[in-house]
């Protein structure tokens, strides 16, 4: 959160009570943290300081502005939660932070537990809560990096070679429980045989008889902060350690077949440079040099075909025949022959007159200075390092085609397949559903329940605390900046069936930095809904059949070139790395999502949208770049694949002037203006999470939908 502004001690002394007084008494006992002198202490401050002591009245002046301006974003929203029906008690993480600072311990104390070298990434990673504990402690609080991921490290090595690992993200133990990780995948991989041994490797520290069994998961305690835990804490999970796993397999394998595109322009690319480069004019004298020699061979036929004809005619004469009728055709014979012998000569002789002028004009060529056209000169966009990877397949059984792209893969398990040839079983026909959704980027899912009880008996308190982003207006009549849960947008893909079904989301991971790629639902925090945070979409937002089917198409061109975009030590042609956006506003990968959207139906709905002029460039160089080295390549490679995916890239191409930049380092490029803006926001807006940001941007956009058009109106000269 932004919350940089400095307010006068009775406006600090007023955000402290206010905390104060929005969790009740039985409230702040969930937390298993102070007492009620404590709170008592806390709601001094809005008396006066004189019924504190001046330790005390610092520590509350101190937490006066982030802890009232959290508030204000993450407050739970009592009129939503009770439409929401939440089985699940919430509270404002600005309470729990507001009880822990009033507990009594000064700064440095605090600052020196999260210093302890116990505390690891993996243990407690850098995450808004720890920020605003290290604001209030000092700048040196936590010493953790901002990449390490709440419940798992991330793929290894530069964006885009971490398609080639497969799974994006380790699973998240605080969900998964003791599932493993996705082992190596064999290529080809064959679902009717691998899927089920693949599943079984992940799940054996499982017991077999829990594998299809939904239980609770007891969450995980973060140390360093009273009472405070990381988990589903008394809510029952939606997929069984099954369906886990086979989500998780399927968003290797998905992200695997995306990988391929990266082969294909590398090995592309390798190819048409291993030759030395050909100018016009070397190849205007091997033409006519080899027209010569057609010519020459067509004049020695011609020769003896009329040395042949003349000998007939020789012959015939010899014999002293009166048959007239022979005679005149011999006649006519030999002349046909002359004349086409002559005409060879002619030809044979206009051939070495260019022959001449070509020779000519490559020894005049070669004494220019050879200018390399700019495919030979800057790099290809793809390293070539991707072109030493083999192109990985999938195969519904040991005897049926090799798929080598996620389309096909999908086209194959809708249709199914019955093998009778060597009984390698039956893959029934599944369906594919896909949706474009969105909600709140929870990477967290804190709780809290009170020291002691037992844990059959546990009421867990649960603490929303997505990530959160500035609206880029003020509140209309206030003067006060905005700042809500930013939401998060992904690409959904399920696929219902008896042999693989699976649950996966395609998006900007921000556990893995923000890269595009498919994630496993459920599997990770981030893309598991909860009942205070489910996936919102409208009925426009699922897509038909042949809407499915286009973003298949998509999806490999946008995951493989985002990965190029986004990578920071990627220099592509003469560009340099693109500076990532700022993490408020959004993954530079989630551009992307919106590419699609653009392609899909020319024009984009989703708020916020991170695409500075740095990363548009790239993103251009990158599409015009990669279909050239593939057109270039073409017969030595799939030539079926190669022609749809260019021509995905040209759809794509047509539509990134469409896509939006909200970032506000970057110019609105793309943009149709701030009407525009407040279109994707009302399209965008979270209107099922209980906080109180959503609903302040809701009734900002509700009004100013009426104004802003009535400005405009008012203005248009």
């Amino acid at each position: 959160l932004r919350g940089q502004r400095r307010r006068s001690a009775a406006a600090d002394a007023c955000a402290a009570a206010a905390v104060a007084a929005a969790v009740p008494a039985q409230g702040r006992r969930r937390f298993g943290i102070g007492s009620a002198g404590a709170w008592r202490g806390g709601a001094a401050v809005a008396g006066g300081a004189a019924e504190v002591g001046a330790g005390e009245q610092a520590a509350a002046r101190a937490l006066g502005s982030p802890l009232g301006d959290l508030e204000e974003a993450l407050g739970i929203d009592e009129a939503v939660l009770k439409e929401t029906s939440c089985p699940m008690p919430l509270a404002s993480i600005a309470s729990y932070l507001a009880q822990l600072r009033l507990e009594g311990k000064d700064a440095q104390a605090e600052a020196s537990v999260l210093r302890r070298a116990t505390v690891s990434a993996a243990e407690l990673p850098q995450v808004w809560a720890a920020g605003q504990l290290a604001r209030i402690a000092g700048a040196q609080a936590t010493a953790w990096g901002s990449s390490a991921a709440a419940g798992g490290q991330a793929a290894n090595g530069p964006p885009w070679a971490r398609l080639f690992q497969g799974a994006l993200l380790l699973p998240d133990a605080a969900l998964c429980g003791r599932i493993g990780a996705v082992p190596d995948l064999p290529n080809p991989l064959t679902v009717i045989t691998d899927v089920p041994k693949l599943v079984a490797e992940m799940l054996k520290d499982i017991p077999q008889e829990d594998w299809d069994a939904k239980r609770l998961r007891q969450p995980q305690p973060v140390e360093g902060f009273p009472s405070l835990q990381r988990g589903p804490g008394g809510l029952l999970p939606t997929q069984t350690p099954r369906e886990l796993a086979q989500n998780m397999l399927a968003a290797a394998i998905l992200n695997r077949l995306c990988g391929n595109l990266l082969i294909w322009v590398a090995c592309a690319a390798r190819m048409a440079e291993s030759g030395r480069q050909v100018t016009p004019e070397e190849k205007v004298a091997v033409a006519a040099r080899a027209a010569v020699r057609t010519q020459t061979s067509d004049l020695q036929h011609a020769k003896a075909e009329e040395q042949a004809a003349s000998r007939e005619l020789s012959d015939f004469q010899a014999s002293y025949s009166s048959d007239a009728a022979r005679q005149h055709y011999l006649d006519s014979f030999v002349g046909w022959k002359s004349s086409a012998r002559r005409q060879a000569e002619r030809d044979l002789e206009a051939a070495r007159k260019e022959l001449q002028a070509a020779e000519e004009a490559l020894t005049a060529s070669r004494r220019k200075v050879q200018v390399l056209p700019w495919h030979s000169q800057w790099p290809s966009p793809v390293p070539q390092q991707a072109a030493e990877r083999p192109i990985f397949a999938v195969r519904l059984t040991a005897k049926a085609p090799i798929l080598r792209t996620i389309k096909d893969f999908l086209d194959a398990m809708e249709n199914g397949l019955i093998d009778r040839s060597g009984g390698s079983g039956i893959v029934t026909k599944h369906n594919v559903e896909a949706a474009f959704v969105r909600h709140a980027c929870d990477v967290l899912m804190l709780c809290s329940s009170e020291a002691g009880e037992a844990e059959a008996g546990k009421v867990y308190t649960h603490m929303p605390m997505p990530v959160t982003t500035s609206a880029g207006f003020l509140m209309p009549n206030s003067g006060r900046e905005i700042t809500a849960p930013r939401p998060h947008h992904d690409f959904q893909l399920k696929i219902r069936g008896q042999t693989f079904p699976f649950d996966v989301a395609f998006s900007a991971l921000v556990e893995a930095s923000g890269a595009l790629g498919f994630a496993a639902t459920g599997a990770h925090a981030g893309t598991s809904p909860t009942p205070w945070n489910p996936l919102e979409y409208e009925a426009h937002d699922v897509l038909w059949a042949r809407e499915t089917k286009e973003c298949l198409d998509l999806v490999p061109v946008v995951a493989a070139l985002s990965a190029l975009v986004g990578d920071p030590g990627l220099i592509l042609g003469i560009l340099q790395p693109v500076v990532p956006p700022s993490e408020a506003t959004a993954p530079l990968g989630a551009a992307g999502i919106a590419l699609m959207q653009a392609v899909l139906h020319n024009d984009v709905k989703m708020w916020p949208v991170a695409l500075p002029d740095s990363a548009r460039v790239r993103w251009d160089y990158s599409l015009r770049a990669v279909r050239h080295a593939l057109s270039r390549g073409k017969e030595d490679a799939d030539e079926e694949n190669i022609d749809i995916i260019c021509g995905a890239i040209g759809l794509c191409l047509k539509a990134l002037p469409k896509v939006p930049n909200d970032e506000g380092s970057g110019t609105n490029g793309g943009c149709k203006g701030f009407g525009d803006r407040l279109k994707r926001m009302e399209f965008s807006a979270l209107t099922r999470i209980p906080l109180a940001g959503a609903t302040s941007l809701r009734a900002a956009l509700a009004e100013l939908s009426d104004l802003w058009p009535k400005f405009a109106e008012d203005t248009d000269g």
